[in-house]
């Protein structure tokens, strides 16, 4: 069998090299007029991503990380308040809280799917509560209904961090449309990405749009021209806007591509002592952000892929309140401490072939044999 003696865990470069003309004309095209910021390629792709996940307003930005900021500042959240948030995610989901001066809560997580617990989440409100941030981790979604209820019946914002599952949709309701705003990523780790950082904020309430659009640049009001809010700058470049528009017009091929490899994962993987973290995915149409294991063997057996030239990555090998930098928020959440000693991300993306799963499953089945 042909295969690669490297199987990287990102391989970026498959995807540049395959589309080197497409890029670089969408690249020229998009500074040719010299507008290098905000112009009609970011309005288009504002425009875009509002329709595909029926949306009022979307606001790009330099970063999800800075999205889930401005998301926080909009709803006035300050030292006062607590958010609930998973203990099991990317770190910028719980120091977004934080730099907005708030105090993270954190909440276990459903061992199957590692989404947050809304049972755990319920125990821990308090008078200080005011937004539950609900994580769609690898591309899982939740059942949109059951997590809005829970949100208004305890009178709390819901912000979702939708920065992995652009794309996945469940039961009619698509990532980037829960509660009073979601966020996007578009860090190049993600099926639609910038080639740098960029990230979106998506509500239907036009004060909130209106706060994030001013707070994206200094905090000018961008119809009076003056700065009278809070900002930083966080912008993102029209190539950049240029380059995420084009991908998200071909992101239903790319979703399909993403599905046949994750089916494929499946049927090799199907009976070896090890849990699927997407597995839900398969019964309604996901992203598969990432193709993740569970299994009480992954040190070792990231170290025996490893010796076959197969990278791997953990993600996450800490509960958030694990980090130093979150220590003063510590907590214990015995499913997410689980997951943490136990996921192991194999290698994923579009251009992964056929060949190279099937090199990859014969190590595992071979380790576990």
């Amino acid at each position: 069998m042909e295969t690669s003696k490297h199987i990287f865990y990102y391989n970026l470069d498959r995807f540049f090299n395959i589309h080197r003309k497409t890029i670089s004309d969408i690249f020229t095209d998009a500074m040719k007029d010299g507008q290098y910021l905000q112009g009609n390629e970011t309005n288009e792709l504002e425009k875009k991503l509002a329709g595909f996940t029926n949306r009022n307003h979307t606001i790009t930005c330099g970063s999800g990380t800075d999205a889930l900021f401005f998301a926080l500042k909009s709803l006035a959240i300050n030292g006062d308040d607590e958010i609930l948030v998973p203990a099991f995610s990317f770190i910028s989901t719980a120091t977004a809280i934080t730099r907005a001066g708030a105090t993270p809560i954190f909440t276990d997580i459903d061992p199957g799917n590692g989404l947050m617990d809304l049972n755990d989440a319920k125990h821990k409100i308090t008078s200080k509560t005011k937004a539950i941030l609900f994580v769609d981790l690898y591309g899982n979604m939740p059942d949109g209904n059951t997590l809005e209820t829970f949100a208004k019946t305890h009178k709390l914002y819901l912000i979702e961090d939708a920065a992995q599952a652009i794309g996945s949709e469940r039961d009619g309701k698509k990532a980037g449309s829960l509660g009073d705003i979601s966020i996007f990523s578009f860090d190049p780790t993600k099926p639609i990405h910038a080639f740098g950082t960029g990230g979106a904020i998506l509500t239907d309430d036009k004060k909130i749009a209106d706060y994030c659009k001013a707070a994206r640049q200094n905090g000018k009001n961008p119809k009076t021209g003056q700065y009278d809010q809070f900002g930083i700058n966080s912008r993102i470049s029209e190539s950049q806007t240029a380059l995420i528009h084009w991908q998200l017009k071909t992101i239903d091929s790319q979703l399909s591509k993403r599905k046949t490899l994750a089916n494929h994962y499946k049927s090799k993987l199907k009976n070896l002592p090890l849990e699927t973290m997407v597995s839900e995915q398969f019964h309604y149409t996901g992203n598969f952000h990432k193709f993740v294991i569970q299994t009480k063997h992954r040190d070792v057996l990231k170290q025996l892929l490893a010796k076959h030239g197969i990278e791997t990555r953990i993600h996450y090998g800490k509960c958030l309140y694990e980090h130093r930098v979150l220590s003063d928020y510590h907590s214990h959440c015995p499913n997410a401490e689980t997951l943490a000693n136990e996921v192991l991300s194999l290698p994923f993306y579009p251009e992964l072939s056929i060949a190279e799963i099937d090199y990859i499953c014969e190590h595992i089945k071979h380790y576990y044999s």
